[in-house]
């Protein structure tokens, strides 16, 4: 009996194993299914939107498939490549829906309903010729538990002449606009094992931005040639920053009223620009900032930023920073390498106020008694240790602004820079080497540095 019962049971995996693959097959689809063609010059928009519209994954073949309208991905709808599956654009979406966005997600069309999306984008290679016109590739409205992975986003063969103020290109982003979509909610993303590839000059793109998000995890991207921030999180609460190489023209890893997150093992580097030669100066190569558009947003805090490297070479011609932590409450910056070639570099960390201009116009001190205004641009708890400023120009901690604004405990402890200026009082000071030692601070430093 015994060999009886087993071959049964056998037989009755056997056949669940197969009806398995089969319910697997038939939520896949091809483009060719629905009349694509794939051959670099025809338009396959229908047949991408429509595939899209059978909720199912999408196998994307290994052709250029031209893609010359917006699209909209929503549900549980998958993009699945190979490895040179591309889809590019060769026309002016201002003739379609619009050129703000060529891939929205989350919406079922412009100022139409709301279908969050949860599926992947992964193996896809975006590209444009100089006759696209768009701003957005790819703009998340409604996500959760979404990934974009191993994607390719090329837009140098994009002409940019003339676009200053109207960036195109912008590769992953996920802001608002009101015209397209009335509420916007991403969370849960997950964005990883991308290549962003840019060629600008001053005041472009972002590689990769989140705006309004929840639990964002962004990491092992390659982000080359943009001229904005290379990552950013916007008015965020929980975010994972890691393991991203980031070399931009004029942006920095930026956390912009973000709060509850982690910038940890990036390389971030300034580079000259793409187009015209020689670099740009100012700005900074990491950032924590109060904001400019959202009279609600996070007051930055609970942030760790560490063991980063960060670089700044030689040629920048104007003064420039490397981390910038302005407002931040709860802040740790520790075990990261600041390299400084220029002679215009003005600090490797500097701790200071927000804007408080940037707050009333922006609406963001209505209500606010003042005492409220000054705990909002004040810096509190920030503990900055283990940190090395090398290069040929070797640059200094410095926190910035009246000692009245540093709240609760300043630590800086073996860190090894230029120079330390301290107007926090009650920093705790120990064991930090070399440089010169300046502070306004009433409590006696400790010893040991």
């Amino acid at each position: 009996m015994k060999p009886l019962f087993l071959l049964a049971l056998v037989n009755i995996i056997l056949c669940f194993s197969t009806k398995a693959y089969i319910v697997q097959n038939d939520n896949t689809v091809t483009l060719e299914q629905y009349g694509a063609v794939g051959d670099g010059v025809r338009d396959d928009s229908k047949a991408l939107q429509t595939a899209i519209s059978s909720g199912k994954t999408i196998l994307v073949s290994d052709k250029t498939y031209v893609i010359n309208n917006n699209i909209y991905l929503y549900g549980n709808a998958s993009i699945v490549g190979k490895t040179k599956s591309v889809f590019k654009i060769n026309n002016d979406l201002s003739n379609a829906d619009g050129k703000k966005f060529w891939f929205a997600i989350g919406i079922t069309g412009k100022a139409a309903s709301v279908r969050t999306w949860g599926g992947k984008i992964t193996n896809i290679t975006f590209t444009g010729s100089e006759n696209a016109v768009f701003n957005y590739c790819i703009n998340l409205f409604n996500a959760d538990g979404g990934t974009i992975s191993n994607c390719v986003f090329d837009w140098k063969g994009l002409s940019l002449s003339g676009v200053k103020g109207d960036p195109r290109g912008l590769s992953i982003e996920s802001v608002n606009n009101a015209s397209w979509c009335r509420s916007s909610n991403v969370k849960n993303m997950e964005i990883f094992q991308n290549k962003v590839l840019h060629k600008e000059d001053a005041s472009g793109c972002e590689g990769i931005g989140i705006s309004n998000g929840f639990n964002i995890k962004i990491h092992d991207n390659y982000v080359y040639g943009v001229a904005d921030d290379a990552i950013a999180v916007h008015n965020t609460d929980g975010f994972e920053i890691t393991n991203n190489k980031c070399y931009s023209t004029q942006g920095r890893i930026m956390m912009e009223n973000s709060k509850n997150g982690v910038v940890k093992d990036n390389y971030v580097e300034r580079i000259p620009r793409q187009i015209s030669g020689g670099f740009n100066g100012g700005g900074a190569l990491c950032m924590v900032e109060i904001g400019l558009a959202n009279k609600n947003a996070y007051k930055p805090s609970n942030i760790q930023i560490i063991n980063n490297y960060f670089k700044l070479p030689d040629g920048i011609p104007s003064p420039t920073y490397m981390l910038r932590a302005m407002a931040v409450d709860n802040c740790v910056i520790s075990g990261n390498t600041f390299e400084c070639n220029t002679k215009n570099g003005v600090s490797a960390i500097e701790i200071g106020m927000g804007n408080l201009r940037l707050i009333t116009n922006n609406k963001r001190a209505a209500g606010m008694s003042s005492t409220q205004v000054n705990d909002f641009i004040s810096p509190s708890n920030v503990t900055v240790t283990n940190n090395t400023c090398t290069g040929s120009h070797v640059l200094g901690i410095y926190e910035t602004g009246p000692k009245s604004n540093f709240k609760g405990v300043f630590k800086y402890e073996s860190n090894n820079a230029k120079d330390y200026r301290i107007n926090s009082d009650g920093a705790i000071f120990s064991h930090n080497k070399a440089g010169n030692i300046s502070t306004n601070s009433k409590k006696q430093l400790s010893s040991g540095n």
